[in-house]
């Protein structure tokens, strides 16, 4: 009972405080990827997946939202069409680095705004799938990211994978 009233806790702060926007006061639109390192398939997670409520719950838009399957297959084009201003990379091997690598690497990725400004979160799937308490964990990170994140001037954000901002 502690723990899922620390649980709810954590989750209720999030929630509570003023929700990160853009600068125009729009949320922030995340695409969420599985990309291959070293090239491949690259993967999307729609509503059916938890890293949409992970995503809302920050306060902002995933981008693939319309569509209502779990994960799928998604090329390069289609990301650059949606024009996502973060990437949430989730990955369960290698590194942080070689993630935003991959994903920085995608073709077309330097047109988007998150690729002309680096925002790329990488994430351990875990804390966005299945549908588990580290989804607050999860939560927490890309709130914290979000919140880092510059205003319009087109800076680069924080490196998470060089600390990032601790909660």
């Amino acid at each position: 009972d502690a723990y899922v009233t620390a649980l709810q806790d954590r989750l209720a702060s999030i929630e509570d405080a003023a929700t990160p926007t853009k600068p125009d006061g729009s949320p922030y639109r995340i695409a969420v990827l599985y990309p291959t390192v070293g090239g491949g398939v690259t993967y999307a997670y729609g509503t059916g997946s938890m890293a949409t409520p992970v995503v809302e719950a920050a306060g902002a838009e995933n981008v693939y939202a319309d569509q209502s399957d779990r994960v799928f297959e998604v090329t390069a084009e289609d990301i650059v069409d949606r024009n996502p201003d973060v990437v949430l990379a989730l990955y369960s091997d290698g590194s942080a680095d070689e993630i935003v690598g991959a994903v920085k690497g995608l073709p077309g990725m330097d047109r988007t705004t998150a690729g002309q400004r680096g925002q790329v979160l990488p994430l351990l799937l875990n804390y966005a799938e299945p549908p588990t308490p580290l989804a607050v964990d999860g939560l927490e990170q890309v709130d914290d990211y979000l919140r880092d994140l510059p205003d319009a001037s087109g800076a680069a954000a924080p490196d998470p994978a060089a600390g990032g901002t601790p909660r």
